[in-house]
């Protein structure tokens, strides 16, 4: 069967000397994994189209029940040129593509989450290059909606209630911001700012996403608070390899 799908690349690697497997997340297929001959020729069929974080209009062949497609085009819809432009965009574009490809099942397709993805790279493209995690933490809230597991940060994730300025706690098992009455044992104490910078950021799309931005105690809780989260709710639990690269170059520069 010949299928057409947008899609994004997540990563690549060399299949032979002249070819190389693609992963890919598409919106008619989910995630699928391809084989592109003639990929690594100088004069590729497939040009850039191929590049990581590049968007674009794939045709592949596609047989059930088997493990490596075959792709016969790729033309670029969109390159996010503007993620490889900074060290700190590159490692969360980077970050963004390899949670997709640790959360997203097979060729499973899901709008929501292809649409998240997207999103991240645009937003991320649009903030300044010290604020560049922002788009990162976009991608994480959002992939856990369209992943069925949205946490809570508007009222309370265990009794429904609005929280009233009383102590706020954040519980992975519980789904999101609890409130006093609800704490439980080893939940994360949240400031009142960093339950609101999460709420708008949960509500925001990805130019409004671009524009939020908290002092360096509260984005420390955002990062602790959704990492426990993601954590909780994912199967495959490796650290993102991206992640621990930007901390062993940041502590070599201490």
């Amino acid at each position: 069967m010949i299928l057409r799908t947008d899609g994004i690349v997540l990563q690549t690697y060399r299949m032979s000397e002249s070819s190389k497997i693609a992963v890919l997340y598409t919106a008619e297929l989910g995630k699928v994994k391809v084989a592109a001959r003639g990929a690594r020729k100088p004069k590729s069929k497939f040009g850039a189209s191929l590049e990581p974080f590049t968007e674009g209009a794939y045709v592949v062949y596609h047989k059930e029940g088997r493990d490596i497609q075959t792709l016969s085009e790729g033309d670029i819809l969109r390159f996010f040129e503007g993620v490889k432009s900074d060290f700190d965009r590159l490692i969360h574009a980077s970050a963004i593509v390899e949670l997709t490809d640790h959360v997203a099942v097979g060729e499973e397709p899901n709008p929501i989450l292809y649409r998240a993805l997207q999103e991240s790279l645009t937003c991320l493209e649009g903030l300044p290059a010290d604020r560049s995690e922002t788009a990162f933490w976009f991608f994480q809230v959002h992939a856990a909606e369209a992943l069925g597991y949205r946490p809570s940060f508007d009222r309370c994730a265990g009794c429904g209630e609005a929280f009233h300025r009383k102590r706020i706690s954040f519980s992975p098992r519980l789904g999101g911001a609890i409130c006093e009455n609800c704490g439980e044992e080893g939940a994360m104490t949240l400031r009142d700012e960093t339950v609101q910078f999460l709420h708008r950021l949960q509500s925001s799309d990805a130019g409004m996403a671009a524009g939020l931005d908290a002092p360096e105690a509260i984005r420390g809780e955002v990062r602790r608070a959704l990492r426990m989260f993601v954590e909780y709710h994912t199967e495959d639990r490796r650290p993102l390899r991206s992640l621990h690269f930007k901390d062993q170059v940041s502590a070599t520069t201490i």
